[in-house]
């Protein structure tokens, strides 16, 4: 970047102290745009990642209709660890899945990544709710405990229309 500092001929001469301040104002100027950019381009590739660890469709079980929509709370709040997911189980029976990795970043949404394929793969173990969070809880132990996260684990059976739900990260 360039600055440009003037004064009009009836003004004195810039001092030595005046051309310390406007290096400074300067240098600090771009490393804030410097940052500005690095960090739209953190949130570009965090959100990317995010998205494509959402589930591009929803499973289509019998006797049970589901659609899903990512809206996040503000324009500010849009990457991170947010997910969610449907997962067929056996009988006609769908576990449902609503999770988040406090954070906006790159860190938080591959967390989220780590996280989604751990409660997939318990889901496969057909484990009641509570015993999923259970053992998600002590794999995310391993991931570090920088991290926190909250999630909602439920089974829906469409042919007895029982919902069994736990959640984990928060009061209820």
């Amino acid at each position: 970047g360039t600055v440009v500092l003037l004064r009009c001929g009836d003004r004195p001469a810039f001092t030595g102290d005046d051309l310390l301040v406007a290096s400074q104002l300067a240098t600090h100027t771009a490393l804030g745009v410097q940052k500005a950019v690095m960090y739209g381009h953190e949130a570009a590739v965090a959100d990317t990642l995010q998205h494509t660890m959402l589930p591009s469709s929803l499973p289509e079980p019998t006797g049970v209709r589901l659609a899903s929509r990512y809206l996040p709370a503000s324009k500010t709040a849009q990457v991170g660890g947010d997910w969610y997911d449907a997962i067929p189980l056996p009988g006609n029976r769908v576990a449902l899945v609503v999770g988040d990795v406090m954070g906006h970043s790159m860190t938080s949404a591959a967390i989220m990544g780590q996280l989604r394929t751990i409660v997939q793969t318990l889901a496969g173990l057909d484990l009641p709710p509570h015993e999923v969070l259970h053992h998600l809880d002590e794999q995310a132990q391993r991931l570090g405990s920088d991290h926190m996260a909250t999630c909602l684990y439920a089974i829906y059976d469409p042919i007895s229309h029982r919902l069994l739900m736990a959640n984990a990260g928060h009061p209820p």
